[in-house]
């Protein structure tokens, strides 16, 4: 028990009454040399002391021996009933002169013991406030305290009156502390005693070998406390008293902030150390959690082995803390705090679910509830806070995921709040991407206090989705461990055939592990496409005016695609290909050239012929700019073509280049080598081996320098010359490639200016027909207004479609896959135009067909009922709109 100012004071009586010599009974103990004045004292006795110094009646020395000889001489035979007797008769005794007391503290005349009366009155003023109510609370930290701790524990021992010689000193060994309560190890220097007694419990001896031992005895310390030691040489139980010493802490309270209603803090107070620790007394308002587990959800799973060991033993285990019942009847918790902590998670352990857990009906994780609570305190002060609440952390999970297509950062920055038995539990991480394929994600969670789902867009600045997974009481969005179907949206500019499209992707959490994993269908990279198509163009020389379609098809597909991409597909054929075609296009726009201004010329001499004829001067204009737009159009895909494989021409030759430099610095390090090892006979051998390896290096960077060569022979479409080096067949490639250019460049002005010249003679000719031509325009745009009219109004006839859905409970299978027809899961009644079904949301395992058909995959568990929210489609017809509707199916599983 704390030691307080109350104390001080009852103390102070006491003393004034030893002064007096009121209570000679605690008068020996206190003038034994080795005596040390209590911090506290017996509240009740204190009360009598005080009545002592001024009694209410006066007796005789006659009529208080006479009742003193009625008293029994056992301690152990009285019980708490008689207490009041024994008190009227101490009162009695204290209201005599000093020298009748002392007579009777002289004499030797019970008839039962050869001990004083006085003796004998104080045994069983001892024994009768032995039964006194004890109070071993402590603002000590739980440990084993003695006279070698700090604190040290001391203890003063006292027979009172007994005149007996014989001396076997009692003593408190030791002090265990736990939970706030103090149970003393009782010693006795002899080897006699079988048993140690107080207030109506007897503790046997608790050690088989020296002196007697008696453990786990409630003591309220710095207080002095009565017993009686029962030993086998002795006719009757001897009456003692220990007074104990020990420095208990100051404790403050602190006020309280409760966030949730079911982890409530009824009262709270902080036992601050020197060190900078403290001890935090928190009793909690209910009685559903006994013991506390300071840590996690997570790190509570992991130390299930612990946890049940703590609760199995009812003692304190690692971090696993049991409740003691106050003097309020509340549960009580002390919480050990390191220097400077102030948010501490803890997991709350549910009496009722672990009952069940030992009785096999649920996990032993089902009984924990994820809370924490934040401690805040000025010791100097003596002022502070508690606040409780559900668990709210945030956190780091390991991501991970074998799809190439989900690019995402491996640690996702997550806030937990609760745990998966916690009626409010909500994860949301945020998951970083490192490309831009996904652009959109919807997620299932709870919304308004109904199951729904949610969508989040990407956060450009920073790409990253901000999901937030939620769950609330009876409504279960998610599951820890459980799959979580989410779509994803594949942005439009992704480089796969899904552009544009939803996509399923399973994300799968783990508390413990502190881990998301991203499963699902991988997508189609269009670069796979892209190789296809230029695997499938044909060679150079097989190119013909016919291959344009596809040569162009394989050309706007590979350059659709990333750097990356691009990188992974050898563009080389589709080059080839596009050299070979452009030749081909020059040779035949050229003749078509000469044949389109010979028909040019020919339409202008008609127009000139009949000039009133607008349709043949349009004629006319159009055929000179048809001529002149072919050679140009020619003469320019030539000299993209041309441009491109001189890009490539360039990178092969700077890549020869460097690996020629190589090659020669290779050959130079060898021959280097080789002078050395000449010079040197003592090193020849490891020269040998360095000029042997320059040697390879050289030849392989040589190959290299060959190998460039060759592919840019090959994209300037001459032989490559192996009488020659690699640089001389690089250098003519490059002339080759640059004679190319100036002439497709040539070609090109070429066309450029006879197109201009074309062009502004056809100018004339072409505003006399852009006014039939405006005209024609007209009529067709009013055309098209009648036609839209006049499909709004068919629209607008359309009858709504009376198409009804009704739904129906169907059964599968928990071991093995079940098919279910879509006649006996859906009863669609009056829908015109074709019937589909389409399912949103719900279970994995619950699969939809189009036709309706339902597959339940196995695995789930038995007496369960899933759900799965399904659309349901009428195309409708000429006559009926279109209509849908949404139903939640119910798969009831069985065996």
């Amino acid at each position: 028990m704390k030691y307080t100012a109350k104390h001080r004071a009852l103390a102070c009586v006491a003393s004034v009454a030893l002064t007096l010599g009121l209570c000679p009974g605690i008068a020996l103990a206190a003038n034994t040399p080795d005596a040390v004045a209590p911090q506290k004292a017996s509240a009740t006795l204190a009360a009598q002391r005080v009545d002592a110094m001024e009694p209410q009646a006066q007796a005789t020395i006659g009529e208080v021996r006479t009742q003193i000889q009625a008293l029994k001489v056992d301690p152990t035979a009285f019980t708490a009933a008689e207490r009041g007797d024994v008190d009227a008769l101490w009162q009695a005794y204290l209201s005599l002169s000093e020298s009748d007391r002392a007579i009777l503290d002289a004499e030797e005349s019970h008839p039962d013991i050869k001990q004083p009366l006085g003796r004998v009155l104080e045994a069983a003023l001892w024994a009768v406030h032995s039964y006194d109510e004890v109070d071993n609370s402590t603002t000590l930290p739980d440990n084993t305290y003695d006279a070698t701790t700090t604190p040290a524990l001391s203890a003063v021992y006292s027979k009172g009156k007994s005149t007996s010689s014989r001396q076997r000193p009692w003593s408190v060994k030791s002090v265990q502390v736990k939970n706030g309560r103090a149970y003393a190890t009782v010693a006795v220097e002899s080897n006699t005693y079988s048993a140690m007694w107080k207030g109506g419990v007897t503790y046997p001896k608790t050690n088989t070998s020296g002196n007697c031992e008696f453990a786990s005895v409630p003591i309220d310390l710095n207080s002095t406390f009565y017993f009686a030691g029962v030993s086998e040489s002795m006719p009757v139980p001897i009456a003692f008293s220990l007074t104990t010493e020990i420095q208990e802490p100051d404790s403050f309270s602190l006020s309280i902030t409760n966030n949730t209603g079911m982890f409530k803090a009824d009262s709270a107070s902080i036992i601050p150390v020197a060190d900078g620790s403290a001890t935090l007394v928190m009793a909690l308002s209910g009685t559903s959690y006994e013991w506390l587990y300071m840590g996690t959800y997570e790190q509570a799973v992991a130390d299930n082995a612990q946890i049940a060991e703590a609760i199995s033993a009812g003692e304190n285990k690692g971090n696993v803390i049991g409740a003691a019942t106050n003097a309020d009847g509340k549960l009580e918790f002390r919480i050990p705090l390191k220097q400077g902590q102030s948010y501490v998670p803890c997991v709350a352990i549910s009496k009722s679910y672990y009952d069940k857990f030992l009785k096999g009906q649920n996990a032993q994780e089902r009984s924990y509830y994820a809370r924490q609570f934040e401690v805040e305190y000025n010791a100097r002060m003596r002022e502070g806070t508690l606040v409780t609440g559900d668990y709210d952390e945030e956190t780091t999970f390991a991501v991970s995921t074998t799809l190439a297509d989900f690019n995402v950062a491996p640690l996702a920055t997550t806030q937990v709040a609760g745990g998966p038995n916690n009626n409010n539990f909500k994860i949301a991480p945020m998951l970083a991407m490192t490309d831009d394929t996904y652009d959109k994600v919807t997620y299932p969670t709870v919304v308004s206090e109904q199951v729904s789902t949610a969508t989040a867009e990407i956060d450009i600045s920073k790409n990253t989705f901000a999901i937030s997974l939620q769950n609330a009481p009876g409504k279960i969005a998610f599951e820890d461990k459980v799959p979580v179907a989410m779509t994803f949206h594949v942005a439009k500019s992704a480089p796969y055939a899904e552009a544009g499209t939803d996509v399923l992707r399973y994300v799968t959490i783990n508390m413990l592990a502190k881990t998301i994993s991203i499963t699902g269908d991988a997508l189609h990279d269009t670069s796979d496409k892209v190789v296809q198509l230029i695997e499938a163009l044909p060679s150079a020389a097989e190119v013909g005016m016919g291959d344009e379609t596809v040569i162009a098809e394989a050309r706007a597909a590979y350059d659709e695609l990333t750097d990356a991409q691009k990188a992974r597909v050898d563009e080389t054929r589709l080059l080839e290909a596009e050299l070979a075609l452009a030749q081909l296009k020059k040779a035949a726009a050229d003749a078509a050239a000469q044949e389109a201004q010979e028909a040019a010329d020919a339409a202008r001499k008609a127009a000139d012929d009949d000039p009133e004829d607008v349709d043949k001067k349009l004629a006319a204009a159009n055929a000179v700019l048809a001529a002149a737009n072919a050679k140009a159009a020619a003469a320019d895909a030539a000299a993209t073509v041309a441009e491109r494989a001189q890009a490539k021409a360039d990178a092969a030759q700077a890549k020869a280049t460097a690996s020629q430099a190589a090659a020669d610095k290779a050959a130079e390090d060898a021959q280097a080598a080789q002078a050395q090892a000449d010079a040197d006979g003592a090193a020849a051998a490891a020269a040998k081996t360095s000029a042997d390896e320059a040697a390879a290096a050289a030849a392989e960077a040589q190959a290299q320098c060959v190998e460039a060569a060759k592919v840019a022979c090959e994209a300037a479409g001459i032989a490559y010359d192996e009488s020659k080096s690699a640089s001389f067949n690089m250098v003519a490639a490059h002339a080759e490639q640059v004679a190319k250019m100036a002439e497709l460049q040539e070609d090109l002005a070429s066309a450029e200016a006879a197109r201009k010249a074309a062009a502004d003679k056809a100018a004339n000719d072409v505003k006399v027909a852009q006014a039939v031509r405006a005209k024609a325009e007209a009529e067709a745009k009013a055309a098209k207004t009648a036609k839209a009219a006049a499909e709004k109004k068919a629209a607008a006839a359309l009858k709504a479609n009376p198409m009804t859905v009704k739904v129906k409970t169907v059964k599968a299978k928990a071991a093995k896959k079940t098919t279910i027809a879509a006649k006996k899961a859906f009863a669609v009644a009056k829908a015109q135009g074709k019937v589909k079904f389409y399912k949103v949301s719900g279970n994995a395992k619950v699969v939809v067909k189009a036709s309706g058909k339902v597959l339940v995959k196995p695995g789930l568990k038995k007496g369960k009922t899933v759900k799965a929210k399904v659309l349901v489609v009428a195309a409708g017809n000429k006559s009926y709109a279109p209509a849908t509707k949404t139903v939640v199916l119910k798969v009831k599983i069985g065996k």
